[in-house]
């Protein structure tokens, strides 16, 4: 008499090999339905080796820890990826939502606890209390990105880094090289983030290696509130006597306004001033494919998150990472 297989029992269900061996070495994957019919199938096929009934072990779970998701097509992006990976390594992700900014008396929601979630991902929270708060939670943790003003250390988690000082350096040495540029500003909020602060080294840094003096005059790097972007950088392109060569941006969301106030107000010619970016979104028309910019790829950023929270989860007590992500610049006349 022929002997019964684990592909015997799976042909017998119309099921995997690999869905019988995840039964029956009680591994996540498989429903518990499943898993008894795959019992039952193989006491009655006389499958010799099977192993004691136990419970399914629970998949686990990482919250992702975020404000405002649906912003931007960046972010959505990046957790669209990061989802699939975590379900692909058989991770499950759950949101908890937090507030753009904290206010007095505030708390974390009851559910964010060791209890209910086995990790986190915290991401676009720019709020050195909420991140605080956040740190407390007893929790195998990785960010991306965080404030200028908190340190890894204070996180008590991994830090994923989208690399911007290399990158702006690079980015503005073109911009005196090649295009000739000697007057330069820079807009952007350098105390939201650490990433638009590395950016705004990186240009001064340029700026130093060709014996350019940064002329402040030129630059917007005050906090600036989410919602007064157009605003300010309205009341600060008014303010200035002349344009600069050239304005590098903290990011392509920066870019935008600053265009928008260019063209409506007739300045706005490439041949007499340059506006670079940074992120390489498709999201906003009236710049994409037009400026030079560093293209971020979010599917490798959100498989790279899923990745860090799986080590980090199975291995707790090793040190803590900062991890600096490079991007490719996108060069553009």
């Amino acid at each position: 008499m022929k002997k019964c297989t684990m592909q015997d029992i799976a042909d017998e269900l119309n099921i995997s090999r690999v869905s019988v061996w995840k039964v029956f070495n009680n591994q996540a994957g498989v429903s518990e339905s499943l898993k008894k019919s795959v019992y039952q199938t193989a006491r009655k096929m006389g499958y010799s080796k099977i192993p004691e009934e136990k419970t399914l072990v629970k998949n686990k779970t990482v919250a992702l820890v975020v404000s405002r998701p649906d912003s931007s097509i960046f972010w959505t992006s990046i957790i669209h990826d990061l989802s699939l990976k975590l379900s692909s390594i058989d991770l499950t992700l759950a949101y908890v939502s937090i507030p753009t900014t904290y206010t007095e008396g505030y708390t974390l929601p009851e559910n964010f606890n060791t209890t209910n979630f086995d990790g986190a991902i915290i991401l676009n929270i720019y709020d050195s209390q909420l991140l605080k708060m956040i740190s407390d939670v007893k929790l195998p943790k990785v960010y991306l990105d965080t404030t200028t003003d908190i340190s890894v250390d204070e996180l008590k988690g991994d830090l994923l880094i989208i690399e911007g000082i290399d990158t702006v350096k690079k980015i503005t040495s073109h911009l005196i090289e090649d295009r000739q540029c000697k007057k330069i500003g820079f807009i952007g909020d350098i105390s939201y983030a650490k990433t638009n602060y590395d950016r705004f080294c990186g240009y001064k840094m340029a700026l130093e290696d060709h014996g350019i003096s940064l002329d402040k005059k030129y630059c917007l790097t005050d906090n600036i509130g989410i919602y007064d972007y157009s605003s300010m950088i309205s009341r600060f392109l008014d303010s200035l006597p002349a344009l600069p060569d050239a304005f590098v941006c903290a990011s392509d969301y920066v870019v935008q306004f600053v265009y928008e106030y260019l063209s409506v107000h007739g300045d706005f010619d490439r041949e007499k001033i340059i506006i670079t970016g940074f992120d390489g979104t498709s999201e906003y028309p009236s710049i994409t494919n037009k400026i030079t910019t560093a293209y971020v790829d979010t599917t490798s950023l959100g498989i790279r998150l899923a990745e860090q929270i799986e080590y980090r989860m199975s291995n707790p007590m090793s040190p803590l990472e900062v991890t600096y992500l490079y991007q490719k610049v996108m060069f553009k006349d």
